[in-house]
């Protein structure tokens, strides 16, 4: 196990990059818990990110991970123990609103779009969908 730690932190070094700006927004989105983690779970919690972004898998912090935690993003995190939690403490203030679903198929993105247009005909908000990975 350490010596996945210092390949990761060996990885992160090479790349310039700081591992407690990782850290910290893992545990902002709800990936990584202090009570339940420790950084030795950095390189299990970065391949869980990857996959459900659809990114390449290897628990580093490579350029297209590095990539995706610079985009903006909602600021409401997940439960990151198998659960979502998108309780909304705060009335939003934001009505332009994106939407990506990364493992999607052509299928449900058609049936989003559809969902997302008549909510909006309906509501204050526009909703666009984006690509992340082009």
């Amino acid at each position: 196990m350490l010596l996945l730690l210092l390949l990761f932190l060996s990885l992160v070094a090479s790349e310039k990059i700081d591992i407690n700006y990782a850290v910290k927004y893992m545990e902002r989105f709800g990936y990584f818990n202090k009570s339940k983690h420790d950084v030795t779970d950095m390189i299990s919690i970065l391949r869980d990110f990857q996959e459900k972004f659809n990114l390449l898998v290897d628990g580093t912090l490579n350029p297209e991970t590095i990539q995706l935690l610079e985009r903006p993003r909602c600021s409401v995190g997940e439960n990151y123990d198998g659960e979502h939690s998108y309780s909304v403490r705060t009335k939003w203030k934001k009505t332009n609103l994106t939407w990506y679903f990364p493992q999607a198929t052509p299928p449900y993105v058609a049936a989003a779009e559809k969902a997302f247009n008549i909510w909006q005909e309906n509501s204050k908000f526009t909703f666009k969908g984006v690509t992340i990975l082009t």
